[in-house]
């Protein structure tokens, strides 16, 4: 076989080789180019999961506040609650005294009134003997 022969077997296998060279070399290029647009986008992913991370904790800072206050409000209601309570059994107490004195008072109207019979009985008796 002469020299241009075996170039002309050659020829077309290196060509075709340089094919599949250039097509992988563009689909390397192409992953290339993929990855770098991931990479930023996970950059850009971390600056966000960063914030949302900070956004929540300072969420949770609020929640305990409020839930501390929350219960110290609950205490303070617990308190009134119970000083309220105190006052209605007080002012039950009074209201029965009220009644008793009422009642004293019905009493001493009744005599009143069976003194005041009593005493124009008397009188019509004094008038009636003139």
């Amino acid at each position: 076989m002469k020299s241009g022969d075996r170039l002309d077997q050659i020829e077309p296998l290196i060509v075709e080789m340089l094919i599949k060279i250039d097509a992988t070399s563009n689909k390397v290029d192409f992953l290339a180019g993929e990855i770098s647009q991931l990479s930023e986008e996970m950059s850009k992913l971390k600056v966000v999961t960063h914030r949302t991370i900070e956004i929540i904790d300072k969420q949770n800072d609020s929640i305990s506040f409020l839930l501390k206050n929350q219960l110290e409000l609950s205490g303070k209601i617990d308190k009134i609650d119970e000083k309220l309570e105190n006052m209605d059994r007080k002012f039950d107490s009074i209201d029965f005294k009220f009644d008793s004195i009422d009642s004293r008072f019905d009493s001493m109207d009744s005599r009143l009134g069976k003194m005041e019979i009593t005493q124009e009985s008397i009188l019509a008796l004094l008038r009636n003997k003139n």
